[in-house]
């Protein structure tokens, strides 16, 4: 992909906050750069993060650098149940995928249970979406990054 391919995908909205751009530059250096949704620009990801504008003059040239585009990593979800009686460690959803099932277990990710999820997880994976539209909603989404 070209850099003015992603200018214009720019203009129309359509890249995702925290989405990495890897501009090639000719002298085969690789320079990465984070989408800010918040501002709408790319920043750079040393410790200055300087605007993608103040590294680059703007020109043929630059317009068609070779250039990727790498989506964010979508958001993971720990489903914490707030019910009254429940221990404070056992209040989590786990799914078991080898038998399709869930239970309320501790937050402890292992290779059996599954305990982090995306929003489309939730809605994909018949067992959980249908136990949590049963939970009329007590319960609360925390966002995690990786297994704790």
């Amino acid at each position: 992909m070209k850099m003015i391919d992603v200018l214009n995908m720019m203009t129309e909205g359509k890249i995702k906050d925290q989405t990495i751009l890897e501009i090639y530059q000719p002298i085969d250096k690789l320079c990465t750069y984070t989408f800010n949704g918040k501002f709408k620009a790319f920043y750079s990801n040393t410790k200055y993060r300087r605007e993608l504008g103040g590294y680059f003059k703007i020109s043929g040239d630059f317009l068609n650098y070779e250039v990727e585009l790498i989506p964010p990593e979508p958001k993971k979800y720990l489903v914490k149940f707030n019910m009254r009686g429940w221990k404070e460690h056992f209040r989590y959803l786990n799914y078991y995928k080898k038998n399709d099932s869930i239970e309320i277990n501790s937050k402890r990710c292992t290779d059996s249970a599954k305990t982090h999820f995306t929003k489309d997880e939730l809605q994909s994976i018949q067992p959980v979406r249908e136990f949590l539209e049963d939970m009329e909603g007590k319960y609360e989404l925390i966002e995690v990054d990786e297994c704790d």
